[in-house]
């Protein structure tokens, strides 16, 4: 572990972490380490911008939490080359004294090429870089056959040098939401008058991990007839507006239509409201998870079987039995709607 001493001498860290939503959200354990572990650096992350429009920059996550003082974004849309050349301008300009590797399940060759290159740039100390392979992977539980949540890896790859993470303290999880933000959503939603409310997501960036909108209709079709004194809310970007609207004109109770109306942050402060959430394995799901909310959980197998599950206990995922998230019939998911409102 670093001693207490020679962290303060600690002037910049960089963080290094790519993705979105999801993959910012289930680092936010790593982020609240990190600060805490270099409490008087200037904390600047090094990060990816948004490859799709349905993508969101991680500052739209993390800001207002105070974990962050700067983001650097790279085009990842570039030559190999080019983006390499602009990676070491930008490392070259920040110059960190330490870094925090906290990327995604990197192969030893990836490892070797990252070490290579980030020392290359003149950083000293690099905290969370294993330089073989399988060090990085999920570890596999024989007891729950599940895989290790990816915060988790995440958090064991640097927790050596930096400290354990308290997993039971749900507030390492918190998105510090501000009464700025939920006075927002309050508004949005004061036509809903106080009812509880569930919350869906049906976007996904990737077309593996779609239900169909044939699915989604069907179970709207069957949840009205059960559950229309809750409200429905739907989540989203703006390109999801007219699927969800679909929905919404299926469904006899109150609801509204929030898609691409909310920030992520203003999003995490409508979740902190809602009795439950159904969606896709998405950022939306990560989001709602870290905002205390249950959720019913629709995956692919596009990964493994607990590597990306909601974070925190009570949630019902439903795990495909037959190869593809169509195998996944609207009984499975009313039934498992069932058993948390009910």
């Amino acid at each position: 572990m670093i001693n207490k001493n020679i962290a303060a001498k600690y002037k910049v860290v960089m963080t290094y972490r790519q993705g979105s939503l999801g993959d910012t959200v289930v680092a936010l354990p790593c982020f609240r380490l990190i600060r805490s572990s270099f409490p008087n650096a200037k904390h600047v992350v090094l990060t990816n911008k948004p490859i799709t429009s349905k993508a969101c920059a991680l500052e739209a996550v993390l800001e207002n939490t105070g974990l962050v003082d700067e983001y650097v974004a790279y085009p990842a849309k570039v030559s190999i080359f080019k983006k390499l050349f602009v990676l070491r301008s930008l490392v070259k300009k920040v110059k960190p004294d330490v870094m925090i590797y906290l990327v995604e399940r990197p192969s030893a060759l990836q490892s070797w090429r990252d070490f290579l290159f980030f020392k290359l740039c003149g950083i000293k100390k690099i905290i969370g870089l294993s330089l073989f392979g399988d060090k990085q992977e999920f570890r596999f539980d024989a007891v729950t056959n599940l895989f290790e949540y990816e915060g988790k890896r995440l958090a064991r790859q640097i927790e050596g040098d930096l400290g354990e993470i308290n997993w039971d303290d749900l507030g390492v999880m918190s998105l510090d939401v501000a009464e700025s933000e939920r006075s927002l959503v309050n508004q949005e939603l004061a036509s809903l008058n106080d009812k509880n409310i569930v919350v869906c997501s049906v976007g996904t960036k990737l077309e593996i991990k779609s239900w169909g909108q044939d699915n989604w209709k069907n179970l709207i079709s069957k949840l009205t007839k059960k559950y229309q004194n809750l409200a429905l809310v739907f989540i989203g970007v703006s390109s999801e507006y007219a699927h969800c609207q679909e929905l919404l004109d299926l469904w006899s109770g109150s609801g509204v239509n929030l898609c691409g109306a909310l920030s992520v942050r203003q999003s995490a402060a409508l979740l902190e409201r809602a009795k439950l959430f159904v969606g896709h394995d998405s950022g939306p799901m990560h989001l709602a998870a870290a905002s205390g909310v249950q959720c019913v959980a629709i995956f692919s197998r596009h990964n493994r079987p607990g590597c990306w599950y909601p974070f925190g206990s009570g949630h019902r995922v439903i795990y495909p039995k037959g190869e593809s998230i169509r195998s996944i019939t609207v009984d499975d998911v009313v039934n498992e709607i069932d058993l948390i409102l009910s």
